[in-house]
């Protein structure tokens, strides 16, 4: 005869922190600025070390999208303290080469 199930353990389930989240919003959030610019792709790197996504500038010739094959590299930090003036949000953006 089966026995019963021991519900007598707790079950331990992934936890994600607020820093993951705000990480997880930052990311999406600069993803999705790119789909008002027309010529650019973006693209989620699928293994995060360091970088968190990848930006291809494409050449648009008589209304045919061409991807050039320059690339941005794209670190995503979030915050939960966000610059707003202005009713608008502000962004900071550094750069190193």
């Amino acid at each position: 005869m089966k026995q019963p199930a021991d519900t007598s353990r707790k079950r331990i389930l992934p936890k994600r922190s607020v820093s993951q989240r705000t990480g997880d919003l930052a990311e999406h959030l600069a993803q999705g600025a790119f789909l008002d610019a027309s010529n650019w792709i973006c693209r989620t790197q699928s293994h995060d070390f360091g970088i968190d996504l990848e930006a291809e500038l494409i050449d648009i010739t008589d209304g045919v999208e061409e991807l050039s094959g320059a690339l941005v590299k794209i670190q995503v930090k979030g915050t939960l303290k966000p610059i707003y003036r202005n009713r608008s949000y502000y962004v900071r953006i550094k750069t190193e080469f």
